[in-house]
């Protein structure tokens, strides 16, 4: 796939067999990249749920659903905020929920600008043993707004929606080992640390030394 795509990523690789996946694939000349995969089911929904109803969007702010009618501009402005934070957003029909069932979030200040986002969409075929889990993450906050819990409420809302409408019994994202933060912010909402990786390749000619997503 990644000699197709550029990229290609295996969401549920055990990571004691890390070493030599990649060793394989950078043999083959692939670049490769990893994160440790975190996951949350009954215990996200109940921490979610928790941060829903013990903490408050700072009051100049709205939250936005992306859909259909969402202008371009907006949409890329989402994509932007993304891409400041080195989060590689998705593509706008999946933000938009047009091809993958799920949801995209913006938070906005009183003059529209996007100060914050996350995202959750069903990601695996029906017949998979992984149907039910829901990628969850893409949370980023402009820098001046950091601290107010703004990805926090975001990332809450995101799983709950996803439980009640959606049917995600599990919401799988990736984190940096050293990304701190990340695995903080994941944690306290009842997405942790798995046996798993993300494992990662890509092909240099076709998607350059990019990195997926922090």
């Amino acid at each position: 796939m990644a000699r197709l795509q550029g990229a290609a990523v295996c969401y549920y690789y055990p990571a004691g067999d890390a070493a030599a996946l990649f060793a394989e694939l950078e043999a083959r000349g692939l670049k490769t990249d990893r994160h440790e995969h975190f996951r949350g089911g009954d215990a996200a929904l109940a921490a979610s749920r928790e941060v829903e109803r013990d903490f408050e969007f700072p009051p100049d702010l709205a939250v936005k659903v992306i859909d259909a009618d969402t202008p371009r501009e907006f949409v890329a402005d989402v994509a932007e905020l993304c891409q400041s934070c080195d989060v590689m957003p998705v593509p706008g029909s999946i933000m938009r929920g047009q091809v993958r069932t799920g949801i995209c979030l913006a938070a906005i200040d009183r003059d529209g600008r996007v100060v914050a986002t996350a995202s959750s969409y069903m990601n695996h075929h029906p017949a998979s043993s992984h149907a039910t889990d829901a990628f969850w993450g893409m949370l980023a906050t402009r820098q001046d707004r950091r601290g107010e819990m703004i990805a926090l409420l975001l990332g809450a809302k995101a799983i709950a929606h996803m439980w009640e409408r959606h049917g995600a019994r599990g919401f799988i994202t990736g984190v940096r080992a050293n990304n701190a933060s990340s695995r903080a912010l994941c944690i306290k909402l009842g997405v942790t640390s798995t046996n798993w990786i993300y494992g990662e390749c890509m092909d240099k000619e076709l998607f350059g030394g990019v990195s997926l997503t922090k």
